[in-house]
């Protein structure tokens, strides 16, 4: 086993991604949580910052 690779927006993270997290977390002794960035925050296509995102995945 070794380190799993999660890539992701997570605008916001939701159950689809939680699956496919316990997924990795099945397979691979540790995973790596990459958060895409986004030049602006507070739209529509962006609703939350890089911070609140964080804090969404760490709260899971």
């Amino acid at each position: 086993m070794g380190r799993g690779l999660f890539v992701g927006r997570f605008q916001p993270f939701h159950l689809g991604h939680l699956k496919a997290l316990r997924w990795i977390l099945e397979r691979e002794d540790e995973v790596i949580i990459c958060i895409g960035s986004a030049q602006y925050s507070h739209s529509l296509r962006n609703p939350f910052t890089v911070g609140e995102r964080v804090e969404m995945i760490w709260r899971v």
